[in-house]
């Protein structure tokens, strides 16, 4: 009997959790729509949302999010909140589309070490979301100075990439997830280009993450050892000029809150170890749904609040 009430209790929960969800697909995302840009022959998608404030005239902040390999945009739209978000906080948000395999399925971005088919067919993402991001400034007001890129996996990876060689455009990064490179099976060590001016980056991973292992062993679902988390945060603790010993702000039974500090030039180099949490994006939607009574870590809202505190600096203010 005790079972039963059990299931039924589960049953119940989702049932209502789908509600939840359906009901903030209708009331945020009828701002959501899809449009086309061809990028050296290719027809490329993307979603753009625009917040409700938003009237085509005052400049807003621009946010680039790169969606997980085999993620759909729509999905990571709406799991990680990031179209709220931009509600509450007057600001664009852009969900490009990752390159398709053969069948239309397992989106990819080309992010060096991974991800195909994206890597293998050598996609020119980079110069896609450069493209992407000239286009919008074409379109909608945006302001300049505040062009920022969040990835989760994949994405993340590519986000890694962005703030290497897009240094000159955008403010600042997130990545979830994600790893500054790694070695294929049977191949040689990919790691990316050091940027020529210092970006501002935060960094989430969870450290039970055996997909893009934080730890930097082989990964369990991909033929990669990623680059650990560590060394992700050394890597741009050296770019940004910052010291390379860390410091704590702060630790609970949730999350590890760090910085290198004393950076050069108004930069910044941050990471949150999430504790028991695998690869995934951090109190997303689906995982509040299925785990409603958990405390959970807000990958969003923490990334919002580091990104939204640095505009792009010009050489000038530098």
């Amino acid at each position: 009997m005790k079972k039963k009430i059990a299931v039924f209790s589960v049953i119940v929960l989702v049932i209502l959790g789908l509600s939840v969800l359906i009901l903030i697909y209708q009331s945020t995302h009828f701002r959501s729509r899809t449009r086309t840009l061809t990028f050296e022959n290719t027809q490329r998608s993307y979603i753009i949302h625009t917040p409700p404030n938003y009237n085509g005239v005052s400049k807003v902040p621009l946010v680039i999010a790169l969606h997980g390999y085999q993620q759909h945009p729509k999905f990571f739209e709406l799991d990680s909140g990031l179209s709220r978000l931009a509600d509450q906080n007057n600001f664009i948000v852009v969900y490009p589309f990752g390159t398709e395999d053969n069948k239309g399925n397992n989106r990819s971005w080309n992010a060096g070490a991974c991800c195909d088919p994206a890597a293998k067919d050598q996609v020119n993402d980079i110069g896609f979301i450069k493209e992407l991001i000239a286009q919008i400034q074409k379109d909608e007001a945006i302001k300049g100075s505040k062009i920022y890129v969040i990835g989760f996996s994949n994405g993340g990876i590519l986000a890694h990439k962005i703030a290497a060689q897009l240094d000159d455009t955008v403010a600042a990064v997130a990545v979830v997830g994600g790893s500054i490179g790694g070695t294929p099976v049977g191949d040689s060590t990919y790691t990316i280009a050091d940027s020529s001016s210092p970006v501002p980056i935060v960094m989430i991973h969870g450290r039970d993450d055996t997909t893009v292992s934080y730890t930097g062993d082989l990964s369990e679902k991909l033929p990669i050892t990623f680059k650990s988390f560590q060394e992700s945060s050394t890597f741009w603790a050296l770019v940004d000029g910052c010291s390379l010993s860390s410091s704590l702000i702060e630790k609970n039974t949730l999350y590890i809150h760090s910085e290198f500090p004393l950076c050069l030039y108004n930069s910044a180099v941050e990471t949150y170890t999430v504790l028991n949490s695998g690869h995934e994006w951090f109190g997303g939607l689906f995982a509040r749904i299925f785990h409603p009574f958990s405390d959970h870590f807000d990958a969003t809202y923490r990334i919002w609040l580091f990104l939204s505190q640095y505009p792009k600096q010009s050489i000038e203010e530098k």
